[in-house]
Formats: C-alpha cells, sequence, structure tokens
C-alpha cells in the first residue's frame, strides 16, 4: 500500500509541482490550497504524511497541524515555509510538527525524510 500524503500549500504552482514529484515517486496524494479543506481530506483520506504550508488564506499551518494531531491515526508532520526566523522554528515545534522545512525544499532532502519516514510507518504497522 503506497504512503499517503496531503499536501496543503496555498502556491498553487507550487502545489501542483509538489504533487506531480510525489506522484513519480509513487505516493499516494492528496492536495489542496485551503486549511479547512485539508482538515476535511484528511478525515477520509487518513494520510500517514502531511506536508503544511503555515501561511494559509483561510486558516494557518498551526490550525491545521492542531486538527490533524487529533486523528486516531496521527500523521507525520511536515511544517513548509518561506519564514527561516528562529520564533517560526519555535512555533513550529510548540505547534507539534515533527519536521519544518524552508521553501524552496530541496527535492533530495525531501525524499529522505519522506523515505525516513516511510520506513517508520513499516516498522510501525509490522507490529
Amino acid at each position: 500500500m503506497a504512503t499517503r500524503i496531503l499536501v496543503v500549500d496555498d502556491y498553487e504552482d507550487a502545489l501542483e509541482s509538489l504533487e506531480n514529484l510525489l506522484t513519480i515517486w509513487r505516493f499516494d496524494v492528496r492536495a489542496t490550497t485551503r486549511g479547512a479543506e485539508a482538515i476535511r481530506i484528511a478525515g477520509s483520506f487518513h494520510p500517514d504524511i502531511a506536508i503544511v504550508d503555515l501561511s494559509l488564506p483561510d486558516v494557518d499551518g498551526f490550525t491545521v497541524a492542531r486538527a490533524l494531531q487529533e486523528l486516531p491515526e496521527r500523521p507525520l508532520l511536515i511544517a513548509v515555509t518561506g519564514h527561516g526566523e528562529e520564533s517560526v522554528r519555535e512555533r513550529v515545534v510548540n505547534a507539534g510538527f515533527d519536521h519544518y522545512a524552508l521553501k524552496p525544499w530541496d527535492p533530495d532532502d525531501m525524499h529522505a525524510v519522506l523515505m525516513a519516514a516511510n520506513g517508520r510507518r513499516a516498522s510501525r504497522a509490522s507490529k
């Protein structure tokens, strides 16, 4: 079964590019530009990983993260943002994100993080 990844980014070109890349890497992907929609999708899609932009037009990525942490099977949460200030990093950690990446996220680094997460998911499922 393919790893399910939910991607949330309000920049449509970046969202589409990431969705295409993840599909090429054979992940099962759902994508949206809206935080509230991401929360709704997660309820039925049950993502293993959520890649969440922090700046969204309706609800911010921190709100999305809080909602996703309430799911019965909490996904690995990855925050992506163009803001690298220390205060943002602190908020990301305090919000429960598992990983933090600055835009643009290097595809090799992204692949390594996703494969490590996929490995943790596989070992958890085999127990």
